[in-house]
């Protein structure tokens, strides 16, 4: 009677085999924010709590949405922006199962290519609107590097690291001095 409640069970964690919740200390998580501020120098000067550094997946739900395209959807991910991107759900921990929670971000260009069971460590800017619709995304991110990570060594592969240019909608949130 419990074979096929077994088989729902087994098919939600299916993804996850030998995954387990990973965060980054405070070592690694300096050198993927380094590695993020030596492509985008607008990051040298913003403050801790407005980077987003976490070891995540990157889902398989993404959208290309172009520049200017109403979406007619409430989520801030979907609004209108004036710049082509590239919209997806991260699963931080890397652990992705009912009520894990995940963040939604904007990454300027495609994510082709990037595979859904590679942790990578996702650094950008927190755009944080505690007014957001149903408080569903009141967390959104502007994705600047995917940073791929391997769990069992808890090593960085920074030069296979992809990095995307912040949107001026994300560097007017950073103090006046650094966006320049």
């Amino acid at each position: 009677m419990l074979g096929g409640l077994g088989l729902i069970v087994r098919s939600l964690f299916a993804d996850d085999a030998g995954a387990r919740m990973v965060a980054l200390d405070a070592a690694l998580r300096a050198e993927a924010v380094e590695a993020a501020r030596a492509v985008v120098p607008a990051l040298k000067d913003s403050a801790p709590e407005q980077i987003y550094c976490e070891v995540a997946r990157v889902g398989d739900f993404r959208w290309e949405i172009p520049g200017g395209y109403d979406a007619g959807h409430w989520s801030r991910l979907f609004e209108r922006r004036p710049l082509s991107r590239t919209t997806a759900y991260v699963y931080p921990g890397i652990r992705r199962y009912p009520g894990s929670g995940f963040v939604g971000v904007h990454f300027r260009g495609p994510l082709n290519g990037i595979d859904a069971r590679q942790a990578f460590v996702v650094v950008g800017l927190r755009n944080h609107d505690p007014d957001a619709p149903l408080g569903h995304d009141s967390l959104v991110v502007e994705g600047l590097a995917l940073i791929p990570y391997d769990v069992g060594p808890r090593r960085l592969r920074t030069a296979e690291a992809r990095f995307f240019a912040p949107s001026r909608e994300a560097l007017a949130k950073l103090p006046a001095e650094s966006a320049r």
